[in-house]
């Protein structure tokens, strides 16, 4: 078993990328996991971002949430502990209990599809977004599938930071600076996943995505429950996603 490989990629922000955090097979099994389960991705206004973007996505149960949540969204035994081992890693790679963390959600981006730069912390003024943990501390992302740069669909830090996807990767990045200010350079974008070429395959971005919280997060359990039209309404957690 080749074992996963860790680099700094930037200090401002601080950002580690993980080598080979998950393997093609459990990137597979959480793809299976989220297909059938997509809606739009909601989109909150913000005075400074104009936040375009265009993928759908669906949240998973966090790893502490109770077998019915799990079941409410058709997941496996398999699936329940494959969602468990990763929740686990990403907490002792970000160095924060897992309570810490939001539930995960997956992300599907297809050709033409994109997510302008933005920003994953919040204003440190924004008293509801705060109540329930606190702020965004850091931004955890695991590619499921993997894309050649000419087929675009790269996270690109407006500091000129820029990460192709390749299947199993992680990258973790911290929003907030070490003296717990917010961290401008920490702005992002999901580049947009561009046509084929002639003789090319078309592809698709898949990512999994957490964040983690200066305080324990408090999950609704109760609103994974699935939905007529067969998305789950997710945990209702006030932000953006990936």
């Amino acid at each position: 078993m080749t074992l996963p490989r860790i680099a700094t990629l930037a200090r401002r922000p601080r950002v580690r990328q993980i080598e080979g955090f998950l393997s093609i097979s459990d990137c597979e099994a959480l793809r299976k996991l989220a297909s059938g389960k997509m809606g739009a991705c909601e989109l909150l206004a913000d005075a400074e971002f104009s936040h375009e973007r265009s993928s759908t996505g669906c949240w998973l149960p966090r790893y502490d949430s109770p077998r019915s949540a799990w079941r409410d969204i058709g997941a496996s035994e398999a699936d329940i502990a494959l969602m468990g081992h990763v929740e686990l890693s990403l907490a002792k790679a970000c160095g924060y209990p897992a309570s810490h963390g939001e539930p995960a959600q997956i992300l599907r981006y297809r050709v033409g599809q994109q997510y302008m730069p933005h920003p994953d912390f919040f204003d440190p003024l924004d008293r509801e977004a705060l109540a329930n943990g606190g702020q965004r501390l850091l931004t955890c992302l695991v590619y499921l599938t993997t894309l050649p740069a000419s087929c675009g669909g790269a996270t690109w830090f407006t500091t000129g930071l820029r990460v192709q996807p390749v299947a199993g990767r992680a990258l973790i990045w911290h929003n907030c600076r070490v003296d717990g200010a917010v961290d401008p350079n920490s702005v992002h974008a999901g580049e947009l996943v561009s046509r084929p070429k002639a003789g090319e395959e078309a592809r698709e971005k898949w990512v999994l995505s957490k964040w983690v919280r200066q305080r324990p997060f408090e999950v609704d359990h109760s609103a994974f429950r699935i939905e007529p039209q067969g998305t789950s309404a997710g945990p209702r957690a006030r932000g953006r996603a990936r």
